[in-house]
C-alpha cells in the first residue's frame, strides 16, 4: 500500500515540474571565469536542470501522514525525478569523460542537477541544452571564522549561556526533557569524536552518522575545532566541570564541510545536504535538526542552496543557520540564513544586548525580518579538540537554537518545523524595539517558556511587556511608553500589574 502511495505522488510531481523548451544560461560569475580560462583547462561547475520537484505538491497529498512518512515521500520523489530526467545528460557526460573533456561527474537528487569539471567548450554546450536551466561555478565556501573572546573559566554547574536561556529549569521539569531520543546534525568542520563531552553522545555506526565528501577521514574528525565547539553547545555535557550543552540528552551526527586544507566546495555541500536527508541512503536515519554555523562571504541573496534547505524543511528537518558576522549594517544577513525557509540566528551577549558583529536584516532575498531570533553568542565556552575554548560569533549562537529544537522534540516528537518555529518565536524574550525587528529578530531564546508552550499547546497564554524607551532624560518633561503583547488564548479578560523602578527620587527628581 505504501509503495502505491509513493508511485501516485511521483506521478503528480512529474506533472507539476517545469518543462520549458528553451536553452539554459551561463551564470555571469562563471562567464567571467570562462573568458579568462586557458584553452584546454577545466572548471568545476554545477549544472541545474529545468525540471525540479515542487516540495509543497508532495506534502499536499500527504495530509495525516507522520513526519517519517513525509520524509520518505520527499526523498523517493526527489530520487525518482533525478533518475528519470538526468539519463540523457549522464550518458552525454560519460562520453565526454571518455574523450577527456569532463571529469568528476557527481549527480544530485536533492535538486535535479549534476556537478562536473569540464572544458569551456563543453560548459557552453551544456548551457545550450534544452533540458538545462543554468550552469554556474562550483564555488568555494569560506571557512567559518569565529571571534576569540579571551579566557573563561567553567561556571559552578552551568555555563552562563545555558542558564540564561532556562535550559536547566526545563531539565528539572522532566529528566527526559533534555533532547532524549532526538538527533542533531552538525554541518561544520567536523567533530572531535574523542572529546569527553561528545564521545558518549555520538549516535554510532559511521555509515549513518558521519559523512566526509572528501574521503579523508572514515570516522568523525575535526581539523579546525569550529564544529566541535558548536556541537558542544548543542549537546555537550559537564565533563569539564560545568554543563556546556543545551540538549545533553540528544545524540549527534556530523558531516565535514571543508577538507583538511580548509577548502569547501559548493558541490560537496550539496552532497552533505543530500546525505542529511538520507544518511546511509535511508531517510529513516535523518536528524531532527541541522546546525549550519556558516554562510556565504558575499552579501545579497545567494540562492545556490535554496532547494536543499527547502527539501530539509519539507522532510521535517529544522534548518538552523548562523546569520553571519557582518554586522552591524542593515541588510548584512548572509545566505543561506537569508532564505525565507531558513531559521537565522543572531548573537547576544551576557547583558542581552545584540553583538555589534551580528548580521542584521532585512533579508536580501524577500525583505523579511532577519534573523528569526537571537541567542547567546558572545564569550561562549564550549568543547574543542584540545579541551575547551571561549569564542564569539553567530556560529556560537546558532547551536543554542539547535539544542532547543532537540529539547522541544523530546517533549513532543510530533512537532512540525512550522510549529517549532512558532513556539520559539512566541516565547522569545523581546529585546530592542517592541515586536520582531532586524537586530534581534523576535528576541532572545527562552527555552523554559518554549517548553511550557510545547507542553500546554498553542493556546498557552504568553504575555510580554516591552518598554519603548526605558531611560528618561532631565531635559524637560519626558514621557515613557511600553507595549503589551499577548498570544495564545486571548478570549479571557487579562489584568496586568506592573511597577516602575529606577534610581530617581520621587518628588525630587520627578513628579509622580
Amino acid at each position: 500500500m505504501q509503495k502505491k502511495i509513493y508511485v501516485s505522488i511521483i506521478t503528480i510531481i512529474l506533472i507539476l515540474v517545469s518543462a520549458e523548451a528553451w536553452a539554459g544560461d551561463v551564470h555571469p560569475t562563471l562567464e567571467k571565469k570562462l573568458q579568462k580560462l586557458t584553452p584546454g583547462d577545466k572548471l568545476a561547475v554545477i549544472v541545474e536542470l529545468k525540471e525540479q520537484v515542487e516540495h509543497e505538491s508532495i506534502l499536499s497529498v500527504m495530509s495525516g501522514r507522520t513526519r517519517r512518512q513525509k520524509a520518505r515521500a520527499i526523498v523517493y520523489a526527489l530520487r525518482d525525478v533525478a533518475d528519470q530526467r538526468q539519463g540523457p545528460l549522464r550518458k552525454y557526460l560519460k562520453k565526454q569523460s571518455e574523450r577527456g573533456a569532463a571529469e568528476r561527474v557527481i549527480p544530485f537528487w536533492i535538486f535535479n542537477g549534476i556537478a562536473v569539471t569540464a572544458t569551456e567548450s563543453l560548459i557552453r554546450d551544456l548551457a545550450s541544452r534544452s533540458d538545462v536551466r543554468e550552469v554556474r561555478l562550483d564555488s568555494i565556501i569560506p571557512l567559518p571564522s569565529p571571534l576569540p573572546a579571551g579566557d573563561n573559566q567553567p561556571s559552578f554547574m552551568y555555563e552562563w549561556n545555558v542558564e540564561l536561556i532556562g535550559a536547566p529549569e526545563v531539565w528539572d521539569l522532566n529528566q527526559d526533557y533534555n533532547g532524549m531520543g532526538t538527533v542533531i546534525a552538525s554541518f561544520d568542520t567536523g567533530v572531535d569524536l574523542t572529546h569527553p563531552d561528545l564521545y558518549s553522545r555520538y549516535r554510532g555506526d559511521h555509515e549513518i552518522s558521519w559523512f566526509d565528501p572528501y574521503d579523508e577521514h572514515a570516522v568523525p574528525y575535526d581539523f579546525h575545532g569550529h564544529g566541535t565547539h558548536t556541537t558542544g553547545t548543542a549537546v555537550g555535557g559537564n565533563s569539564g566541570g560545568s554543563c556546556i550543552g543545551v540538549a545533553p540528552g540528544a545524540s549527534w551526527i556530523a558531516a565535514k564541510g571543508w577538507d583538511d586544507e580548509g577548502m569547501g566546495q559548493v558541490s560537496a555541500f550539496h552532497q552533505i545536504f543530500e546525505w542529511f536527508l538520507a544518511p546511509g541512503g535511508s531517510p529513516d536515519y535523518a536528524p531532527d535538526v541541522v546546525n549550519s554555523s556558516w554562510s556565504f562571504a558575499e552579501s545579497g541573496c545567494e540562492t545556490e542552496f535554496l532547494p536543499d534547505v527547502q527539501a530539509l524543511r519539507a522532510a521535517g528537518i529544522f534548518p538552523v543557520f548562523a546569520s553571519g558576522n557582518s554586522g552591524p549594517w542593515s541588510g548584512s544577513v548572509r545566505s543561506p540564513g537569508a532564505y525565507p525557509v531558513s531559521f537565522a540566528v543572531g548573537a547576544t551577549d551576557y547583558f542581552d544586548s545584540i553583538a555589534s558583529f551580528s548580521s542584521r536584516g532585512p533579508s536580501p532575498c524577500d525583505g523579511s525580518i532577519k534573523p528569526e531570533m537571537s541567542a547567546p553568542g558572545v564569550g561562549i565556552l564550549s568543547s574543542c579538540p584540545w579541551g575547551y575554548a571561549t569564542l564569539s560569533g553567530t556560529s556560537m549562537a546558532a547551536p543554542h537554537i539547535t539544542g532547543a529544537v532537540a529539547v522541544l522534540r523530546s517533549i513532543n516528537p510530533a512537532l512540525t518545523v512550522d510549529q517549532l518555529e512558532s513556539i520559539l518565536i512566541s516565547a522569545a524574550k523581546d529585546l530592542g524595539n517592541p515586536g520582531p525587528d532586524n537586530n534581534y529578530g523576535a528576541g532572545r531564546l527562552d527555552l523554559l517558556l518554549s517548553a511550557q508552550i510545547a507542553l500546554q499547546g498553542p493556546d498557552f497564554p504568553v504575555i510580554k511587556v516591552q518598554a519603548t524607551d526605558s531611560v528618561a532624560t532631565e531635559d524637560g518633561p519626558t514621557s515613557g511608553a511600553f507595549t503589551i503583547s499577548r498570544t495564545g488564548n486571548t478570549d479571557d479578560e487579562l489584568e496586568i500589574r506592573y511597577s516602575i523602578t529606577g534610581t530617581a527620587t520621587a518628588g525630587t527628581d520627578y513628579d509622580p
